[in-house]
Parts: C-alpha cells; structure tokens; sequence
C-alpha cells in the first residue's frame, strides 16, 4: 500500500472516528463501514494530476 493511501486512511480514521471506521484498503479501493447506520461504502480512489 502506497504511503497517499496510509494518510488517507489515517485522516479518516483520526477526523472522522465516530461516524466511519476504514475496515480495509488497496491503492484501488477503501472499504469502509458507517458506525451509525452499519452500512459498508466503497471508496474508489485515484491520484489527481494537479
């Protein structure tokens, strides 16, 4: 796993750790589960030229 894709994870997991919770990754995808409701999210993500 590509270190954009640890920050990432990290920045959910530090800001928003009472509403999402990432359960698991790739430089593709991140799984994640919304603690609330229980629902499971895929994040796709890419690099953006910029």
């Amino acid at each position: 796993m590509n270190e954009g894709i640890k920050e990432l994870i990290n920045v959910i997991d530090e800001y928003l750790p009472n509403s999402y919770k990432v359960l698991e990754g790739d430089e593709e995808t991140l799984y994640v589960k919304e603690r609330t409701t229980g629902k499971h999210f895929e994040i796709k993500v890419t690099e953006a030229e910029g």
